[in-house]
Order: structure tokens, then C-alpha cells, then sequence
């Protein structure tokens, strides 16, 4: 038995452990503080996988109904992302955000979805965008399928997105992983 393998393997279980129910600030400075103890190389932050994976369809133009590379509107968009990694979210924007537990904007993280009102301003959901970024101060930036622009990356306190902002959602569990 190689232990310096499996004392390796236990420090990660309880570095684990112990960030399960930390801040995501505090997983990813253990997730530093992992790879630079055990020589671990290859983190990946899920995070960055589905913002960048999402990129990857920047410009692409807006289809009602659409859910493929051809075309998304804004859940279609969202459903597709996180299909790509395991997550099954709901078709509509309202279906998403009554499937995810609610979270505060001060407490966003990259990934979160946000819900928004549609046109008609009436506390109903109709619009979903993906965290691009978060500043900590209850302002981020998201990336979402625009009916005027397609998949597009926006600021949270342009003027039509400010006014319609309801909520916002948690699907990520784990915030990191090894490849």
C-alpha cells in the first residue's frame, strides 16, 4: 500500500468535506490550496466549463422555441448549456425557476440562473440568463438568447434587465472537479 497516496486521498476527502457547506469564495480557495498541497494540475472549475461552453454560441441568433445551434430563445439556451453537463433544467424560464432553490443577488456565483419578467411587466417570469459574472454587490453580468441579439452577454444594471429582474436560482451543487 502506498501511503503517501492514501493520506493524499484522506486530506482531499476532509478539504472535501469540510468545503461542502463553505462559501464558494472558501471552495475555491481550497480548491487552491488542494491543487498546490497534493500537485493536483487539473481542476476544473464547473463554473468556467458551462460560461465558456455557453461562448461558444455568442452571436447566435435568437429562435422562439429554439433549442439547438441553430437558433435558442432564452430557456431553450439555458436547457441546452447544462444538458451538456448532466443537468436536466426544466423547458420554459418558469419552469426552470421553480425547480432551483432560491438565492440572494449579493450571494450570485458564476452559473446561477437569473429570472426576469417578460415584456408585459406582470411578476411573471419570462426571460433566464446564465451568471457570467458576479461583483458581490447584487450586480453581474449574464449571458442569454436577446430577441434583438441572439446569445449575447449583458450587464444586469442596463436599464430593461434592472426594472425586470425577479429572482435568481442555484444549479450547481459542487463547484469543481478533477479531470
Amino acid at each position: 500500500v502506498n501511503y503517501s497516496v492514501v493520506r493524499k486521498y484522506l486530506f482531499l476527502l476532509c478539504i472535501s468535506l469540510a468545503c461542502s457547506s463553505c462559501s464558494s469564495k472558501a471552495n475555491v480557495a481550497a480548491a487552491d490550496n488542494i491543487s498546490k498541497t497534493t500537485k493536483i494540475k487539473n481542476v476544473v472549475f464547473l463554473h468556467d466549463s458551462i460560461i465558456n461552453f455557453g461562448k461558444q454560441y455568442l452571436n447566435t441568433p435568437y429562435r422562439y422555441g429554439g433549442s439547438t445551434p441553430r437558433g435558442f430563445d432564452c430557456s431553450g439556451f439555458t436547457s441546452h448549456v447544462f444538458r451538456n453537463f448532466g443537468y436536466n433544467l426544466g423547458r420554459s424560464s418558469r419552469d426552470q425557476a421553480a425547480n432551483l432553490p432560491s438565492i440572494s443577488k449579493s450571494n450570485l456565483q458564476t452559473g446561477d440562473l437569473v429570472f426576469f419578467e417578460g415584456n408585459r411587466k406582470n411578476g411573471v417570469i419570462g426571460h433566464v440568463g446564465i451568471v457570467t459574472e458576479s461583483f458581490g454587490d447584487g450586480s453581474f453580468k449574464f449571458i442569454h438568447s436577446s430577441t434583438s441579439d441572439g446569445i449575447v452577454v449583458t450587464k444586469s444594471s442596463e436599464p430593461y434587465y434592472a426594472s425586470r429582474y425577479l429572482r435568481a436560482g442555484r444549479v450547481i451543487d459542487k463547484p469543481y472537479y478533477y479531470s
